[in-house]
């Protein structure tokens, strides 16, 4: 997937070492994908940002770096 490429690209390269994907919270396919790429449900974020027609909802899924 390339969600989780890019993980690894950002860890092995930049030595970074948490990778967060947020998406809004009615976007369900969003979560699958990243609970797929192996991102963790982190939590919500209730109204993060502003956009016309109200308040939005972000949940937080992170990717960390493995230990070493």
């Amino acid at each position: 997937m390339v969600a989780a490429c890019a993980a690894r690209w950002a860890w092995s390269a930049h030595r970074v070492h948490r990778v967060e994907l947020h998406h809004e919270l009615p976007n369900g396919a969003s979560c699958r994908v990243a609970e797929k790429a192996g991102y963790e449900f982190e939590g919500t974020l209730c109204r993060s940002y502003w956009k016309p027609g109200g308040w939005v909802d972000e949940h937080v899924h992170a990717f960390l770096a493995p230990e070493a």
